[in-house]
């Protein structure tokens, strides 16, 4: 019989807290060394490898357990992995363990290399935590672990419940989703005092409440699994927590020009299973409620809507757009500087932890919560929006490739501060690709669709458990090295502006400005984010080598970012800051996009984890990095550095280094078609967010938000039809690969044209715009099929070739007058052209008929017997 996991880990801890004791503040070492020395344990524990390669050679507690608990793990590798621990620390072994209700989180961040003095601060909490239980925790506590990579509210109390199942809670997100719908939590706790109350006022099993949790997430029974959690609490068929973005109502008084084509009171709803005609009476069809596209891990939903040109899909999506920014804007929460939008009226509805309705009445906001009884959804409460979290709403991101979308000049000014992702994931929407005033500079974009992308592929990876398998571009080919080659061209000017009295021209400004002055600039960032200001060129105007450069970039930002930002304290026309120490100042303690690639250039002066690979000269020809090993040397810099808030987007390779990503069949990135790049560059710009979002921190005044809307509005742009037709698909994989352990639900909403995208999707999870056929069955149709109904063409063919047909049938009825321009001679070649035999066919058939007098009837007889032939042909064929 199975043993539960519980009790074993309670046993490692044991040993673990044990051999500690022995060893006191040496017991990282001994057990690094002990694992070392373990070829069975080294065989089955790729991890270990890459602490070898570090000066500080510890072992935490949080590394040894996480290695048991990887989500990518296969249950018969962590039953291997446990059993060498057991054989190792204990002498003893396990046949079979039951791992129902065991945490698996992303344990990359969890599993990283730090400096001995922080594995210390882990090992004294794990001692304290075994002697004294709940008892040891404190404030203090909570806030030491600020300072350790991957550590926060979540993480931290998983790890206690790994060593603890009786005594502590985790708050994964399965635990947290099904606490917040049984009413015993509003939000995840973010620090001490919310985990403490939780701890003490929870009067459940915590290990029964996490073994519910997670069947109830994964949709998995058990009839041999009972526990004192009553029936009700285990319900398992209720719709809620498996996130879906459900309709909009536009609403009387919705100005003429926000609405459009689009109906007054009409629910458009994206679900059909929901039925949002009546406010106050919800119904809920499960019939109707297709469940494609989840995984184990992951619950996924997915709609779309469809309709002719000027039916009102993007007039939907911005409704969904200034509902958020109206609800973000009057919520007390978070510091916006979002614009207020006059007279929106409108209801949004969506379903997370329970249902809600989000009214907006003139712009101000009421939001209704709804009681669930069987398959009806009633009784809504007024939930007042200073009590409202937003952690209980989601975040939308959005993309739009569309030339002539999301233009401000069209829509109004409020739409520009959604393209601006400098708050830390706080407001909930972010928009892509950014655009000003509706123009998407596409060297821009590519350049930032670049760097997130490098960001992906330079992830930390554990090879054998497929986390983060990011690296994989297209179905045959994987990046496996990058070469950089120095962009010369930024460094031609130090900064240009257009002159007041003549905006046309334009004043470029050189190095050679560059005096003593900015020497003492660079001085000062050298004094204020600990560099060797012995490496700052004294001839500024003359950049030899790499680190040269950097410098040179590094003044480049700081005037770009006084400009772009509103900072405001450079004067173009002297060339001098008003106050650069403040401005320094402000910016050492920003981690936003704004000062990722001022980062980016003092890392790489700071640290050697690029520089060790290139020569150091002015890297004329391109170079040749592994992506592997580059990885590996950001993650050993990331790990032993002492800022605690480093990541991989501050410390990749700076933008004056131009990447060439290379491929494992030889080729290079920019040898793929534009659809192919295209679809890599999006799809990695979602991830990028994605897991952004999954690794902001709980803690107290941040909101993190369980529940992601992805809108793709004509995603299909650019894509040649087999990538539309695979588009779903290649998303999904992406969507299990990297495995977010905090976010609970996805919902994607697809605005398109395309029959092979729609072919994917039940039509139950479609909105069709315009007159349609009620009955059209999109999931799994034939592509003609689709392309043939009425709804999305009138035929399955041009207009034009449809009026040729239409006129060559003309010709050839004898009742309809000739029509202008058609011969004999011209209608037999036309008919031979035609590629629908159906068709073709049939207007041989009036062919013959009108010309029979004028036709060989031996030419006729051939005609007609290579007619037959080919017939015969398609037939044996099928």
């Amino acid at each position: 019989m199975a043993v539960k996991w519980n009790i074993v880990y309670r046993e490692l801890a044991e040993a673990f807290a044990a051999f500690r004791n022995r060893h006191g503040r040496e017991a990282g070492a001994e057990i690094y060394r002990i694992l070392d020395g373990d070829e069975r344990f080294r065989m089955s524990n790729q991890w270990f490898y890459k602490y070898s390669n570090y000066d500080d050679q510890y072992i935490d507690p949080v590394i040894l357990f996480s290695s048991l608990n990887s989500s990518k793990a296969k249950l018969e590798n962590r039953l291997i992995r446990i059993n060498h621990l057991c054989r190792i620390f204990m002498k003893k072994a396990y046949s079979e363990v039951d791992f129902i209700g065991c945490p698996t989180p992303i344990t990359i961040d969890l599993m990283s290399v730090r400096n001995k003095s922080t594995q210390e601060t882990l090992w004294s909490i794990f001692e304290n935590v075994m002697k004294f239980g709940q008892s040891f925790l404190d404030q203090d506590t909570f806030d030491k672990l600020k300072y350790v990579r991957g550590m926060d509210t979540v993480s931290f109390t998983i790890f206690l419940f790994w060593i603890d199942a009786e005594h502590f809670l985790p708050l994964d997100k399965h635990t947290v989703g099904y606490l917040i719908q049984l009413g015993k939590m509003d939000k995840i706790p973010a620090g001490y005092k919310d985990y403490w109350a939780i701890l003490n006022n929870l009067e459940m099993s915590f290990l029964e409440v996490a073994e519910v949790a997670y069947e109830i997430s994964s949709g998995q029974t058990d009839p041999e699994f009972h526990t004192p959690i009553k029936d009700s609490e285990k319900d398992m068929s209720r719709p809620v927590g498996n996130f879906r973005l459900l309709g909009v109502r536009p609403m009387t008084g919705l100005r003429e020009e926000v609405i459009k084509v689009l109906e007054v009171d009409k629910p458009y709803t994206f679900y059909n299973a929901f039925d949002l005609t009546d406010f106050n009476n919800i119904i809920y069809s499960p019939e109707l409620d297709v469940q494609l596209y989840s995984t184990r891990e992951m619950k996924i939903n997915i709609s779309s809507i469809v309709g002719k040109n000027g039916r009102g899909k993007s007039t939907l999506t911005e409704l969904i757009y200034r509902a958020i920014n109206v609800l973000a804007e009057a919520h007390g929460n978070i510091y916006t500087e979002l614009e207020k939008i006059p007279e929106l009226n409108l209801e949004l509805y969506y379903l997370g932890d329970f249902l809600y309705c989000i009214r907006f009445i003139n712009s101000d906001v009421w939001i209704f919560k709804y009681e669930q009884v069987d398959n009806t959804f009633l009784n809504p409460s007024i939930v007042p929006i200073e009590q409202f979290d937003l952690g209980q709403l989601f975040y939308t991101i959005a993309i739009n490739y569309s030339l002539y979308g999301l233009n401000s000049a069209n829509i109004g000014r409020w739409i520009k501060s959604l393209f601006v992702k400098n708050d830390g994931y706080q407001v909930p929407i972010v928009m892509n690709p950014y655009r000003d005033r509706g123009n998407i500079d596409v060297n821009v974009e590519q350049i930032l669709t670049r760097q997130r992308l490098m960001v992906n592929l330079l992830l930390p990876f554990t090879e054998g458990e497929g986390q983060f398998d990011l690296r994989k571009l297209t179905d045959k080919a994987s990046a496996v090295s990058v070469s950089y080659k120095l962009n010369q061209a930024k460094f031609k000017n130090l900064y240009s502006y257009k002159k007041k009295t003549n905006l046309s021209e334009t004043i470029t400004v050189g190095f050679d400005r560059a005096s003593e002055y900015y020497l003492e600039i660079l001085d000062y960032v050298c004094e204020k984010f600990d560099l060797d200001n012995r490496l700052i060129p004294r001839d500024i105007t003359r950049l030899n080598t790499l680190v040269d450069y950097a410098f040179g970039y590094i003044l480049q930002k700081l005037i770009n970012i006084s400009r772009s930002y509103g900072y405001g304290c450079f004067d173009i026309e002297s060339g001098e800051f008003s106050d650069y120490t403040t401005f320094i100042d402000q910016l050492s303690g920003n981690y936003s996009h704004i000062t990722n690639k001022l980062r980016q250039a003092i890392n790489f002066i700071k640290y050697d984890h690029i520089r060790s690979f290139l020569p150091e000269n002015r890297l004329s020809d391109n170079v040749p990095v592994s992506i592997k090993e580059l990885s590996s040397e950001i993650e050993k810099t990331i790990g032993s550095a002492q800022d605690s808030q480093l990541d991989t987007i501050q410390i990749v390779p700076p933008a004056f280094l131009v990447p060439k990503i290379i491929l494992d069949n030889g080729s290079d990135l920019d040898d793929l078609s534009s659809g192919e790049k295209q679809r890599i560059y999006a799809i990695n710009s979602l991830i990028y967010h994605l897991y952004n979002l999954n690794s902001v921190s709980v803690v107290e005044d941040l909101i993190t938000y369980r529940y992601v809307n992805i809108i793709f509005d004509e995603i299909e742009l650019y894509f040649h039809p087999e990538m539309q037709q695979d588009f779903i698909n290649y998303l999904l994989l992406y969507l299990e690969r990297i495995n977010l352990d905090r976010i609970a639900a996805i919902n994607i909403l697809i605005v398109t044209h395309s029959p092979f995208i729609l072919s994917d999707i039940p039509s139950t999870n479609i909105l069709f715009l315009g007159k349609t056929d009620q009955h059209i069955r999109t999931f799994g149709s034939n592509i003609h099929d689709l392309l043939a109904n009425s709804f999305f063409m009138e035929a399955f063919m041009g207009n034009y070739v449809k009026k040729i047909i239409g006129e060559l049938a003309d010709y050839l009825n004898p009742k309809v007058k000739d029509p202008d321009g058609w011969s004999e001679a011209k209608s037999l070649i036309t008919i031979e052209q035609i590629g629908e035999p159906l068709i073709q066919r049939r207007l041989k058939e009036m062919h013959f008929a009108r010309f029979k007098q004028n036709i060989n009837r031996q030419e006729q007889i051939a005609k007609l017997e290579e007619e037959l032939f080919r017939l015969r042909r398609e037939t044996n064929t099928q």
